[in-house]
């Protein structure tokens, strides 16, 4: 190459762009930013591209969101860079799995790297092959046990709370999951389904993920926890984007679960922020600035620090809502566990959902997966925690209930 190289780093979220910008500059590499507005970067990467391509440049380095890269601007600039020059960076790479992005990326880049905690996606088979097809197996791993081991991140206690669903969101559950059960089947015994019938998996999936993350009874289980604490600095709550049944002045209303919590923490003393999609990137960037320096106590979020954001203030950390899909979980963790001044371990606390008993075979079946399925998430969490021995003492019932003993040892 003789030292000519044009770097593209591509990453899901402005946040995180501007993220690796801070770190590239760190290191005397200036990059050009391909997000917000066109008029910004179009110009600017036409003239720094015709510069690279002729010689008159030796090195180019561009960082551009998923949403940006899936421009016909941005493509007509990739596909003009010689592929034998190229380095891609794929953060948070996961996300080049599905078939959309999959295909704006560039196939001839002679070197790739693909960034990613949560390579794997759990039951998409197919954007599991699309992502080991353009960036290869994957060649390290570095453990939560490692990097705990070695300083990277920070030790932690961990505390799960087990929470019943009431006796309409128990029947919703049994019926969302048959219908699941019956799609699913017919997918592992090797039967293609129909685009309608992959649609209505995603749907089907979603709504239970939406149930289990909003059940109502998370919120007295919340406040028993609280109790009469006063307000923490520095601390995260991770709700559902599902609403859930609230009564207010004796009448039955659904709020969003984000709402819910965000009245309660309010009526403790609490003062907090919104972190959701809905914020502009400036009002999220003036929230987690107030964060950091402990203008507010916590911020209330859904999906939006799932991935890349660095807080590494956060101290403490309520999971009220974690899909079964393990990438969520795992994501969550990243932000909790980053290392900071004076932090010397985190405190997690996990909502988890169990199903009330059931004489019925079926139901029992059911309930034995939900179950299982959540243990295992926090199975894994509480075995590598500082106080592993709470975590089983907390759960030994359901453990023993459902011959699960082995999750925790």
């Amino acid at each position: 190459m003789n030292g000519h190289l044009c770097i593209v780093i591509a990453v899901p979220y402005i946040n995180l762009a501007d993220q690796w910008r801070e770190n590239l500059n760190l290191f005397k590499i200036n990059s050009i930013p391909c997000y917000r507005s066109r008029t910004i970067w179009f110009k600017r990467l036409g003239e720094a591209v015709s510069a690279f391509n002729a010689g008159a440049r030796d090195y180019l380095c561009i960082v551009v969101v998923n949403a940006t890269l899936n421009t016909d601007e941005f493509q007509g600039f990739l596909k003009s860079i010689p592929a034998d020059k190229m380095l891609w960076i794929g953060d948070e790479c996961h996300h080049h799995g599905s078939k959309r992005l999959n295909e704006a990326l560039p196939n001839d880049a002679k070197f790739r790297i693909g960034l990613s905690a949560t390579p794997e996606h759990y039951i998409d088979s197919e954007a599991n092959a699309r992502l080991s097809a353009y960036y290869g197996q994957v060649v390290a791993c570095y453990s939560l046990f490692q990097a705990i081991k070695d300083g990277v991140l920070t030790p932690y206690k961990y505390y799960p709370h087990t929470v019943t669903l009431t006796e309409t969101e128990t029947e919703t559950y049994y019926d969302l999951s048959r219908q699941i059960s019956m799609l699913m089947a017919a997918k592992l015994g090797g039967s293609r389904l129909s685009e309608t019938q992959e649609k209505s998996l995603e749907k089907l999936l979603r709504d239970r993920a939406r149930l289990i993350g909003s059940a109502q009874n998370k919120i007295p289980a919340l406040r028993r926890v609280l109790g009469h604490r006063k307000a923490e600095r520095h601390t995260l709550f991770y709700c559902g984007d599902g609403t859930m049944l609230t009564d207010e002045a004796d009448d039955e209303t659904f709020k969003r679960q984000i709402e819910v919590i965000s009245n309660e923490l309010y009526e403790l003393g609490w003062k907090t922020s919104r972190f959701t999609s809905e914020e502009s990137p400036k009002v999220r960037n003036d929230i987690l600035s107030n964060f950091r320096v402990g203008a507010i106590d916590a911020m209330v979020a859904i999906r939006c620090l799932d991935e890349g954001i660095d807080i590494p203030a956060c101290r403490s950390a309520f999971l009220l809502a974690s899909a079964r899909n393990p990438r969520q979980f795992i994501q969550r963790r990243g932000r909790i566990l980053r290392k900071a001044p004076d932090k010397e371990f985190s405190v997690v606390y996990d909502f988890f959902v169990q199903l009330p008993e059931s004489d019925n075979e079926e139901t029992f079946i059911i309930e034995k997966r939900l179950v299982e399925a959540e243990l295992q998430r926090v199975a894994e969490f509480a075995n590598m925690s500082l106080n592993p021995t709470d975590s089983y003492q907390s759960l030994e019932p359901l453990l023993k209930k459902y011959d699960l003993e082995h999750l925790i040892s």
